[in-house]
């Protein structure tokens, strides 16, 4: 279940990299019994897409990178078939509340029919990037696209009813086509919020220095303490 949606659109086009800042606040619970809760951030080629983000599961925190109609990818990913199929990596990662961390999605390299992208994570509080996993795709997809990208709080396996309170800031959204001198670091363009599941359920609070705030919690009203 997909609560409030942030959709960013990006000023350049062939992109090669993304970044995203990503800081879990401190409302959201640091263990669960059963469900999961995803801080996604979905991309987009020229065709098909993917996400990168970090998660809560009962088994423990982890860091997620996924393409779908991907072709293969490096240790620890592997093929998935659930809702569409594609290539996905998985691995424990001990995020820690109200701690900011880096999402990065990179282009790794350009053999002559396929391509690979590499979903990255760097802790701001150690200097320390980890590697989520490697994934190729055909060559076709070409680079990153500059629409319709967004950031989202997902649940899954919960009843709508007892869905745990969580909130999360993004910021820090940076785009990379490498056709200026150095790297064409370029924000996004203003942010589109949109609920799925009606508002009340999610609070989006869109802050002065360009970061934004989503707290959900369906059956609770979002009561976000704002930047």
């Amino acid at each position: 279940m997909n609560l409030a949606h942030v959709w960013l659109n990006w000023k350049i086009h062939e992109i090669y990299r993304f970044d995203m800042d990503i800081e879990i606040l401190k409302s959201t619970p640091q263990k669960l019994e059963k469900g999961v809760i995803f801080w996604q951030w979905h991309f987009n080629f020229q065709k098909q897409g993917g996400y990168i983000g970090l998660q809560l599961l009962s088994s423990g925190k982890k860091a997620i990178f996924s393409i779908w109609d991907a072709i293969e990818g490096k240790s620890p990913c592997c093929p998935f078939s659930h809702e569409g199929k594609g290539v996905q990596c998985l691995i424990d990662f001990e995020w820690k509340l109200e701690q900011k961390y880096r999402l990065r999605v990179s282009k790794a390299s350009k053999p002559k029919d396929t391509t690979w992208w590499i979903g990255e994570i760097y802790d701001y509080s150690d200097g320390t990037s980890t590697t989520i996993g490697e994934v190729c795709v055909p060559h076709s997809f070409g680079k990153l696209s500059a629409y319709n990208y967004y950031t989202c709080i997902e649940y899954g396996y919960f009843d709508s009813e007892t869905l745990p309170c969580t909130k999360s800031r993004f910021s820090g959204h940076y785009a990379y086509n490498g056709k200026e001198d150095g790297p064409a670091s370029l924000r996004a363009e203003s942010p589109k919020v949109e609920y799925p599941n009606g508002e009340g359920t999610s609070k989006v609070t869109l802050c002065r220095d360009s970061s934004y705030i989503i707290e959900a919690a369906m059956g609770n009203r979002a009561n976000s303490d704002g930047c």
